[in-house]
């Protein structure tokens, strides 16, 4: 027994007790997904031909051709009908930089730098929104569309596939699916989500369309914003982001799709079904709004303190904020004119995020709620008797140890990760505080730039862009996950 407990306990017994992934598993899955991105391509592809766009037409027809055939042949392999959860998060990940290479090849077709288009082709699929595409006005619409629609793509699948990432914590997944959510179900649990997820994205985007219209907006940039807001994005057919949106009605149109893009989809099936009065009592909804008004109250009084940067008018400081806490990037006066104490500010909301099953970046509200939960009940323990026995709660739900050990390590790498990435950014001389922001804001997929992310950007730093924000994109362990050589050469499964 001694012998068998030192064996579990050890790093050395958990790696010997562990499964590799079953690669016909991912693959077989990710041909699944491959298809889906195939048809979703022949949108872009539609909509360059009618605008005459030859060239970008046959790009995104030959990724949707060549996708749908490789992902037919992929999705027949016999493999195993559950997933682990190391393959559901190698599956994501993946998912992801196949995406990636979906959308590279239509902004190759528009004549785009290489660096520029995977720059641009990463942060529209993870739903960042940094650009180092100078002169967005000059290009065609097509390329504009197919960038936009990128993202809404890219959030689309976060939210249906995100689910899996939420079992790194039970408490999480109480929230989304009523602990339904558990990663050896993901095939099914996807399918019973996605029709779901696909209907309330898809009516979310066409109403803030339609209402964009309805306040006096012109048809095309109204919808490639509705497109890019509701999947907290970031690209706008304007240099000058929303700050160049006529009228001004808009902003407040785009302020509740942002807003809607990062609360949970499993929100709005809940209200539907208990009412919508359950919006009123849901603990992460409450923060978001609260972390919103406290973060505008913020922005407004260190602009004004500070004068090293714009000072922010109330209407600026309030958009920034609801951009910066939901992880849009779409701005109506930009970071880079602040002063540092407000960029300090943004930092610490880009880090929180959004709500999880949503298409927020972020180490999310719940896990910083966890996170706020632990500190508390650390400092508690100090004053009670060691023998006590203290129930921990989050909310409704039993804050059990595993939540809180996820919970601490997501925070940690959440803070480690822009801390390694932005020391590369010091080594090519990169003003220290701006290079910081950018960093946090593509690990926490946001968008939001004080400058650093450019077309005169080396390259290496651009790819180390990529890097960050396809790792923040899968929440940083999936990445981990996939680079973790035990992860594919360990001991084969059986067939389930």
């Amino acid at each position: 027994m001694r012998a068998l407990n030192r064996t579990t306990w050890g790093t050395d017994g958990l790696a010997a007790l562990a499964y590799a992934v079953d690669v016909r598993t991912v693959v077989r899955h990710l041909g699944q997904i491959s298809i889906a991105i195939a048809g979703l391509m022949l949108v872009p592809a539609v909509f360059a031909a009618v605008a005459g766009e030859s060239t970008m037409a046959a790009a995104s027809l030959g990724v949707s051709v060549l996708l749908g055939s490789g992902g037919t042949a992929a999705s027949r392999l016999r493999a195993s009908p559950t997933v682990r959860s190391h393959e559901a998060l190698a599956i994501i990940t993946i998912a992801f930089a196949i995406a990636a290479g979906a959308a590279l090849l239509p902004l190759l077709a528009a004549r785009v730098p290489f660096w520029d288009a995977l720059f641009e082709a990463v942060s529209a699929v993870t739903s960042t929104g940094l650009s180092t595409v100078a002169n967005i006005e000059a290009r065609s619409d097509s390329y504009k569309f197919t960038r936009a629609w990128a993202q809404w793509m890219g959030g689309l699948g976060f939210a249906i596939l995100g689910i899996a990432l939420a079992t790194s914590s039970t408490v999480a997944d109480r929230h989304l699916a009523s602990g339904q959510a558990q990663s050896d179900n993901l095939v099914s649990n996807t399918r019973a989500h996605m029709h779901k997820i696909l209907s309330i994205y898809a009516g979310l985007t066409f109403a803030g369309w339609i209402t964009m219209m309805a306040v006096g907006m012109d048809a095309f940039p109204a919808l490639l914003h509705a497109l890019t807001a509701i999947s907290t994005a970031g690209f706008s057919p304007y240099a000058e982001s929303i700050g160049a949106v006529e009228p001004r009605a808009a902003w407040i149109v785009l302020a509740v799709l942002m807003i809607c893009g990062a609360i949970s989809f499993t929100v709005y099936g809940r209200a539907w079904r208990q009412g919508w009065r359950y919006l009123r009592e849901d603990s992460h909804l409450q923060f978001l709004f609260l972390a919103i008004i406290v973060l505008s109250t913020a922005l407004f009084l260190t602009s004004h303190v500070n004068s090293a940067g714009r000072a922010l008018g109330w209407q600026d400081a309030a958009m920034l904020a609801i951009s910066a806490q939901t992880t849009t990037g779409l701005f109506t006066v930009s970071p880079s004119e602040l002063d540092p104490a407000s960029k300090l500010v943004l930092i610490g909301s880009m880090l929180i995020g959004g709500d999880a099953g949503s298409t927020a970046g972020g180490m999310k509200i719940v896990r910083f709620l966890i996170l706020m939960r632990v500190i508390q009940l650390v400092v508690a323990r100090t004053a009670i008797p060691s023998h006590a026995l203290s129930v921990r709660r989050l909310g409704p739900h039993r804050l059990e140890d595993q939540d809180a050990v996820n919970g601490l390590a997501v925070a940690v790498l959440y803070v480690l990760l822009p801390l390694v990435g932005w020391l590369p950014f010091l080594f090519y001389g990169h003003p220290p505080l701006d290079a910081f922001f950018d960093v946090v804001s593509a690990v926490t997929t946001t968008g939001l730039s004080a400058g650093v992310a450019t077309t005169e950007l080396e390259a290496p730093l651009k790819a180390l862009f990529c890097t960050l924000m396809l790792a923040g994109r899968v929440e940083i362990v999936a990445a981990i996950v996939v680079l973790r050589p035990r992860t594919w050469a360990g001991h084969p499964r059986s067939m389930d």
